[in-house]
């Protein structure tokens, strides 16, 4: 499941765990977002540097509306294919304006 670290006025930084399950390297994620409201999903496929030991990979979405409400949902995909994607994430509200630039999500240690 994606977690969300680090919230801007138009962007986020959304992290995922690379599974493993024993078979092919993860080479992409597929994420998911949705601007909750207008209901319209953004479907991205990123890259993974598959011989990357890291257990966590970071993307940060870029562009999205100030002030927004979000839900984001990954898979990751291996030379087999995709897997199945997670459950959304709950509601993200981006910051409405420029007087905070960034902060980092309650809970998270980046």
């Amino acid at each position: 499941m994606p977690v969300i670290v680090n919230v801007g006025v138009k962007h986020m930084v959304v992290e995922v765990t690379v599974p493993y399950e024993g078979g092919a390297a993860v080479r992409f994620f597929q994420i998911e977002y949705m601007d909750l409201d207008d209901s319209n999903t953004v479907k991205l496929r990123l890259s993974r540097n598959a011989l990357d030991e890291d257990k966590t990979v970071q993307y940060r979405l870029e562009h999205l509306r100030p002030g927004g409400s979000f839900i984001v949902r990954c898979c990751a995909e291996s030379s087999v294919g995709p897997g199945p994607f997670s459950p959304w994430t709950k509601e993200i509200e981006l910051l409405a304006g420029p007087a905070q630039a960034s902060y980092l999500v309650p809970g998270t240690s980046k």
